[in-house]
């Protein structure tokens, strides 16, 4: 098959500039983010001690010839389209920070046709210029013997796409310095912790998407499949769409105040790596308020669009990790971050008084008595939570003091 490469392309710049950019972890979302745009419901990620490789297989629709060839393929520095939750331009090639070699086998869900390719990031000349090729169902071409395992998989399991990634000969550490190496059970450790924190709340949402991981050692497999989680996980205080309805801002009171304090954002129900730490308060032009002040550990803040309304957003990077948000949903957030404020204040003084269609007497007990209960040794907790009605406290304390009397009668 004929493929057209870029007349000029430069890999030392394009791997120095990844290294820097994008962390080890990266790849395998990209790939994964792919999978569910293309309508997979069953997604697999392996990582392989015993041959040093990496593979990523769903049951989605696979890709026709014109995607494979194409934008699958193309090396682009802006994204094709933002209609979906990945980018093929930019996201599909970021394999190279693991290794220099990536091979694909996909089936087009419609014509049953199947296509591989191997992408060779050893020199600019070989990157530029893939090996594309078409394969008859169930027949392993010659330069694809070598994975003749993985290929064999590919063809009985009916599998939409596959991603190989091979010769990993080091395993790249994934801390802040992104430098040194670690074990193959060790970086599979902290991708399922990246890949449970990014698609749980997907999972959530679609019950019938599955995402597993699983670690090869000593040619036995292990799964372990990533469960869904709402990400809002507490008592919600108020849910605020922008003038076009399509973004809602959703801020509540979680249970769970070790998790980090900022604006989380959540694009087609995928959860970006980086949130928001600041909103501004409703006047223009006035300074940043953080979202992290001590005296309230328990408030968040997410944001729900959908690819429509990127444009309501900025600095949305290719890799759909991180952005930030426009001044009409900064107002939003700065406005229900003082209203829930103002709220938690007030329950020092009252806890009858209504705030919008809450009683702040049974957001109050509630949101008290999980934390409490969860934290009851947090400094900070106990401070702020002194000067709170005595009606919650004293039922906290009443149903602790039952709980304990029934343990003494037992």
């Amino acid at each position: 098959m004929a493929y057209k490469a870029p007349n000029y392309f430069n890999l030392t710049n394009y791997l120095n500039t990844l290294t820097r950019q994008i962390t080890p972890v990266q790849p395998f979302q990209e790939i994964i983010d792919n999978s569910i745009q293309y309508n997979s419901t069953d997604i697999s990620v392996v990582f392989d001690a015993d041959r040093d490789l990496a593979y990523i297989k769903d049951n989605g629709d696979g890709m026709n010839l014109e995607t494979f060839m194409g934008s699958y393929h193309e090396l682009n520095s802006v994204p094709n389209e933002s209609s979906g939750i990945s980018t093929y331009g930019v996201g599909s090639k970021v394999f190279v920070r693991l290794t220099t070699l990536r091979i694909t086998l996909t089936r087009d869900k419609l014509s049953g046709e199947c296509y591989y390719s191997i992408l060779d990031a050893s020199s600019g000349d070989t990157f530029a210029n893939p090996h594309i090729d078409d394969m008859v169902d169930g027949i392993i071409p010659e330069i694809l013997q070598p994975y003749s395992r993985l290929v064999k998989m590919f063809f009985l399991g009916k599998v939409g796409t596959m991603v190989i990634l091979p010769n990993i000969t080091d395993w790249p550490s994934t801390g802040k310095n992104r430098t040194g190496h670690v074990s193959c059970e060790k970086f599979r450790d902290t991708c399922f912790e990246s890949f449970r924190k990014r698609y749980e709340h997907c999972i959530y949402s679609n019950r019938e998407v599955n995402i597993s991981v699983g670690l090869t050692k000593n040619d036995k497999t292990i799964f372990e499949a990533i469960e869904a989680q709402n990400i809002i996980d507490g008592t919600i205080f108020s849910k605020i769409t922008d003038k076009t309805g399509d973004v809602e801002v959703v801020t509540y009171l979680t249970e769970n105040i070790r998790t980090r304090q900022e604006i989380s954002l959540v694009r087609n129900d995928i959860k970006f790596d980086r949130g928001c730490s600041f909103v501004r308060n409703p006047k223009r032009g006035s300074n940043p308020v953080s979202v992290g002040t001590p005296k309230y550990k328990m408030i968040r803040q997410t944001v729900f669009w959908k690819s429509k309304s990127d444009g309501l957003f900025s600095n949305i990077d290719p890799y759909k990790t991180s952005g930030a948000l426009d001044w009409e949903l900064l107002e939003i957030c700065a406005n229900e971050y003082s209203k829930i404020t103002e709220h938690l204040d007030s329950q020092k003084i009252t806890s009858t008084s209504p705030h919008s269609n809450i009683a702040p007497s049974e957001l109050g007990i509630k949101c008290a008595q999980q934390i409490v209960k969860k934290y009851p040794k947090d400094k900070d907790i106990r401070e702020f939570t002194t000067g709170f009605n005595n009606e919650i406290f004293n039922k906290t304390q009443t149903t602790n003091n039952n709980i304990g009397a029934q343990n003494d009668a037992i």
